[in-house]
């Protein structure tokens, strides 16, 4: 990591996650491609639940992201019973949070969805696919813990290979469900689950094979004061980060709701058209953040500042297909998902409203990332959450008000440019300072 070609080096790194991440992606792209057949309110109806879906997810990553950076310290330590004490504890915390999502879930959904729909004639679809995915929540926990795992005792290719096989058999089981069987909507929520559980075995069968070094101890499974600890300080920031997400999406469903169905089916189709770029730059950013850690911790600052140019060079590139391809043919992939008249053609405009500055999402994700890489754990929280909610929360509600249904999109391209300006800011702060030779200057 303190030698070789840059480029290379990144890639290679983020190779792995960046499969894996997509292969997230496309459980939620393949779900809206067929359930597009059944018809505009059965997209809405996923759009409806996807910010449940986000919140279940925050408590995957504060578990696991929070056990695997305990792990990989206590493993370069050498303290293997306590990464087994972490592991152990994690696999407990995430049976324990699934059962108790799932219970909740099924007691709370119909009234969330209510809150959330304001009565939206899409409800029942919303209902309907949710109340399935449910039930495999502490399945879809345990994939995501065992998943941070393994990259933890330096094992991605584990995680990546039961991602892929997870999201090609939700594919093939898709079709089979919604239209072979008629299930409807409900059929692509039991594909997304049963999908989910074999790509769980995949990554299960390693960790209780011999070439794991962590091991479960069922002793070692109640976690104590010094883990919790542990645990929080690594995982409370993507928690924090994608509960976040939650309500932002939470309140702009809400808000498109009041508009009729084809409104959330826009944002939805939206969504999983960004998510298969957006996944790629994530999977950059896990790969870039050990390089820059590295050689900070090394005093290398000017490769620091090496690794940071090649990830955004990266990552622009990847955000600047995405812009060019929404721009240039946006009914085209609206039509990958529907082919309602009123979706088309009010989603051509709003697609590429949205989109606009999309070539600066790389870049502000690059740059809070820099700061959980060198340690400074305020600024990478504040960059992590400043496009979500300290720039859109505020701007959505002001631009409803001004320009109504447009407003609301362009809450989006206005967040992408408020946050990378406070990014580029912050970071030409902390790269004068690099240039004077000053390694740690301060926690922010």
């Amino acid at each position: 990591m303190g030698t070789e070609k840059m480029l290379p080096l990144i890639l290679s790194f983020s190779l792995p996650s960046i499969i894996s991440m997509t292969s997230m992606a496309l459980y939620n792209v393949v779900d809206t491609f067929w359930v597009g057949r059944i018809g505009t309110e059965a997209i809405a109806g996923l759009t409806l639940f996807m910010p449940l879906q986000i919140f279940v997810l925050a408590f995957g990553l504060l578990i696991g992201i929070g056990a695997a950076s305990y792990i990989s310290r206590s493993f370069g330590a050498r303290e293997f019973e306590t990464a087994n004490h972490a592991f152990s504890s994690a696999v407990f915390l995430s049976l324990v949070v699934g059962v108790l999502i799932t219970l909740v879930g099924v007691t709370l959904l119909k009234p969330l969805l209510e809150f959330i729909g304001k009565n939206s004639t899409v409800i029942p679809q919303a209902y309907e696919y949710g109340v399935v995915i449910v039930y495999g929540v502490p399945v879809m926990m345990f994939n995501m813990v065992l998943s941070q795992c393994a990259r933890a005792e330096g094992n991605p290719n584990i995680a990546m290979t039961s991602q892929l096989t997870g999201a090609i058999l939700n594919v093939i089981l898709d079709p089979i469900f919604i239209f072979t069987f008629k299930m409807g909507i409900k059929g692509a929520a039991w594909a997304t689950v049963i999908s989910s559980a074999i790509g769980f075995l995949v990554i299960l069968r390693y960790f209780v094979g011999p070439k794991c070094h962590l091991r479960f101890k069922v002793g070692l499974m109640l976690p104590d004061a010094k883990i919790m600890q542990e645990m929080g300080k690594s995982g409370i920031p993507s928690f924090t980060q994608h509960t976040a997400a939650s309500f932002v999406a939470t309140l702009t469903n809400s808000l498109l709701a009041g508009y009729g169905a084809y409104t959330l089916a826009i944002m939805g189709i939206n969504n999983r058209m960004v998510m298969m770029f957006f996944m790629p730059i994530v999977g950059t950013g896990q790969g870039y953040m050990p390089i820059a850690a590295y050689n900070y911790g090394a005093g290398d600052l000017a490769r620091v500042k090496e690794a940071f140019r090649t990830a955004i060079k990266v990552v622009t590139v990847i955000c600047l297909l995405g812009w060019v391809l929404i721009q240039i043919f946006p009914e085209m992939f609206i039509r990958i998902f529907s082919n309602d008249p009123q979706v088309i053609q009010q989603g051509i405009t709003s697609l590429r409203i949205i989109n606009i500055f999309l070539p600066l999402i790389g870049f502000q994700a690059i740059g809070a990332t820099t700061y959980q890489a060198i340690g400074r754990g305020l600024a990478g929280f504040i960059l992590s959450i400043a496009r979500q909610v300290l720039v859109f929360l505020p701007v959505v509600l002001i631009f409803k008000v001004i320009f109504g249904l447009n407003g609301i999109f362009l809450a989006f391209p206005a967040a992408d440019l408020g946050a990378s300006l406070v990014t580029a800011i912050w970071l030409r702060h902390t790269f004068k300072q690099f240039n004077a030779g000053i390694a740690q200057p301060s926690t922010v």
